[in-house]
């Protein structure tokens, strides 16, 4: 049998920071992690762009195909 569920009353307590100290500390860390993020994305996708490349033009390759 499960026990039974806590109830906690946070009502007494507050935080040093609100939303838009939160949105701001996200924000700075954008700004500086921002080109590493890119980096790291660039990586990760560009095998999969160059597959899509490869595979788009060798069935435009084929498709322009001249017939003998």
């Amino acid at each position: 049998m499960l026990p039974a569920a806590v109830t906690v009353d946070f009502s007494g307590i507050t935080l040093p920071f609100g939303v838009a100290d939160m949105l701001a500390t996200a924000t700075s860390f954008l700004g500086i992690y921002g080109p590493w993020i890119l980096l790291v994305l660039g990586v990760i996708f560009s095998p999969v762009l160059y597959g899509l490349v490869m595979r788009l033009m060798g069935h435009a390759a084929k498709k322009n195909q001249v017939k003998s």
